[in-house]
């Protein structure tokens, strides 16, 4: 080991004069390099074709307020237009309907059980159905399909826009 460096204090746990020196002056210029890297971060960005208060001049490592705040707008922009449109849930019934003449038990006798293995969902989520007396759109084609239906043969001809048509041309 030689004595005198930062590697001798802190990997050998050397506290002689020299080593603690060494490690004083290495903590003392980290120190330094930390605040200039942050005072160089926060002076706004030379005069040239990017201009302060733009998501831009944030991106290219201006952290004026007026960037910082730009940036903030624009994420909070972006989070909110990307989300798709939630489609509204459809009915119980007709899926009551067909999982009867699928099972061959009239409605009144089916268990929930039953219907959470026939739908591939928990029974917890069947519950949820009773309660609401509705079916999130999200998973009435997995449904559909696993019975050997179109959701639109379950739900009427009206279930594909009513869900899932935005108005939109693609």
């Amino acid at each position: 080991m030689e004595h005198g460096t930062r590697s001798g204090y802190t990997h050998f746990g050397c506290r002689c004069e020299p080593c603690t020196e060494a490690n004083r002056i290495y903590s003392r210029e980290q120190s330094r390099r930390k605040a200039r890297a942050i005072r160089e971060l926060l002076q706004p960005i030379a005069e040239g074709p990017t201009k302060h208060g733009t998501w831009t001049s944030y991106g290219n490592g201006c952290r004026c307020t007026r960037c910082r705040e730009a940036m903030r707008e624009q994420t909070a922009k972006r989070k909110h237009t990307n989300k798709l449109p939630v489609a509204p849930p459809v009915p119980l019934a007709p899926l009551l309907e067909r999982i009867s003449s699928y099972v061959g038990e009239p409605i009144e006798q089916l268990d929930r059980y039953v219907i959470a293995r026939v739908c591939g969902v928990s029974e917890r989520t069947v519950t949820r159905w009773y309660q609401t007396q509705q079916v999130q759109a999200n998973i009435c084609d997995d449904i559909a399909i696993k019975l050997g239906w179109h959701p639109a043969a379950i739900w009427g001809p009206d279930w594909y826009v009513e869900t899932y048509d935005t108005g939109e041309v693609a």
